[in-house]
């Protein structure tokens, strides 16, 4: 017998919560067990891309202290007040190189994340992502990994060494604000999206901003009004 959890469909866009037997627990817009099937990922972020995309992760990350991070280099020290010295945002921190402290609206639990790699810089993001931010990462080590709150990896960004550019898109900051701790096998309302492609190093910036959550982060731990 499994253990209830996630099942991942096809495209890596879209998790269905699992029942133990490992079938689907509710339907689309039913109130079967465990609820409507829930869509982690907008799946209309896949139709703004070309052939050049790799869609390198699409799933659930766990997240305390409202954070989750990537690391270029085992030797790297997170300093998440240094991360942000000197940015315009407060939500990812990527002062220090090799390293990117994201900060997410819930405190503690699962939240939505996927990753992607471009060749060339994307196209704008789309509209449902309420905030955005893009942010210089220098690539430090062979290895590239996307890391929960406890140091476990949830999965390894394949990035050559070097200078890269990042965009980090959100929805529902303020919703997993408000929730603060997911339950055993619930999904936060608040998901993001990780964007990478090769570009020179360039100041962070702020794209857009309807949190209250972001808001505060953008102004309190960044510099962007």
């Amino acid at each position: 017998m499994k253990a209830p959890g996630y099942l991942r469909a096809a495209g890596c866009s879209r998790w269905i919560a699992t029942d133990s037997t490992g079938e689907p627990r509710g339907t689309p817009n039913s109130g079967g067990l465990g609820g409507p099937i829930r869509l982690l990922i907008p799946l209309a972020v896949a139709s703004n891309y070309a052939s050049d995309i790799i869609d390198e992760f699409s799933g659930v990350t766990w997240v305390h202290y409202a954070q989750a991070y990537v690391q270029s280099d085992d030797d790297t020290e997170l300093d998440v007040d240094g991360a942000f010295a000197d940015q315009k945002n407060g939500l990812c921190g990527a002062a220090v190189a090799g390293s990117v402290v994201l900060t997410t609206g819930l405190q503690t639990g699962d939240v939505g994340l996927r990753v992607l790699i471009h060749d060339s810089e994307p196209p704008a993001p789309d509209p449902t992502w309420e905030d955005v931010v893009e942010f210089p990462f220098t690539a430090t080590g062979a290895t590239v990994e996307l890391v929960d709150f406890e140091g476990d990896v949830v999965c390894v960004i394949p990035l050559d060494t070097g200078d890269f550019r990042a965009r980090c898109s959100a929805t529902g900051m303020d919703e997993g604000h408000a929730l603060d701790t997911t339950e055993e096998d619930e999904i936060s309302p608040d998901h993001y999206l990780l964007e990478f492609w090769p570009h020179p190093t360039e100041p962070d910036r702020v794209l857009r901003t309807a949190s209250a959550l972001a808001r505060r982060w953008n102004s309190t731990r960044g510099t962007a009004e």
